[in-house]
């Protein structure tokens, strides 16, 4: 029966998308389910919050845990050509998948912050694992805390979020990254994959004349916003 779905899914990619895409999407889905095969790490399986003991008010407001595919993303940071300077950080990093493809990339610092201290136990596995078998020198760390609480670091310029928390969660963040470019002017990028509540960061964005550009990759949707330091110098919201 799976057989036949399968083929039936098959064939009618090739009549739509040709098989150019359609190849594409196969070995993109072959890539997501078999990076924990190649590398020993646990990232691929799904985790519903509501299977996790969470101390956060905030945990009501949370999304469960969904790697981020592996394709989409290394073809949005390629696409972007970021420093490598410039610090990485991941709200709801979940199980680490993403800060070990920043570290791959190049990032000298990478931070999760994920409200869930087994799913941060995860990552900080999977990320002892990847770099000992990768032989990466990047700073990687990951803080069990909720997203609101944590404080922005003047090094912190590439903002990462994969639809992780509901509208309010995502304004707090904004607002504290917002307060943070106040106090340090500096160039930054927020990256919004599955940009579910996308009228947040744009009505802050505004504020921060923030220039929006949309990156379509594998069904992927990802919106990129970049600040420019000249434009942020004394701009942001008013505290």
């Amino acid at each position: 029966m799976k057989k036949n779905l399968y083929l039936r899914t098959a064939i009618q990619a090739l009549r739509t998308v040709g098989v150019t895409r359609t190849l594409g999407h196969v070995w993109g889905t072959l890539r997501d389910h078999t990076f924990d095969w190649k590398y020993g790490t646990d990232t691929a399986a799904w985790v519903s919050l509501a299977d996790l003991n969470i101390d956060s008010q905030n945990s009501p407001r949370g999304v469960d845990y969904h790697p981020t595919r592996i394709k989409p993303f290394y073809k949005v940071f390629q696409t972007l050509n970021l420093p490598s300077q410039a610090g990485f950080v991941d709200f709801g990093c979940g199980k680490g998948r993403t800060l070990m493809m920043a570290a791959d990339l190049g990032f000298s610092r990478v931070v999760g912050i994920e409200f869930s201290e087994a799913l941060c136990e995860i990552a900080r596995r999977n990320i002892q694992i990847y770099q000992e078998r990768n032989a990466l020198t990047a700073n990687m760390s990951v803080i069990n805390a909720d997203a609101v609480d944590y404080e922005i670091e003047p090094t912190d310029q590439i903002f990462y979020f994969f639809h992780p928390f509901d509208e309010s969660v995502l304004r707090k963040v904004m607002e504290n990254i917002s307060h943070s470019l106040d106090r340090y002017p500096r160039k930054i990028w927020i990256i919004y994959y599955e940009p579910v509540h996308h009228e947040v960061i744009g009505s802050i964005g505004n504020s921060l004349r923030l220039a929006k550009r949309e990156i379509a990759s594998g069904g992927c949707l990802f919106y990129v916003y970049e600040g420019n330091e000249t434009l942020l110098l004394g701009g942001g919201l008013t505290p």
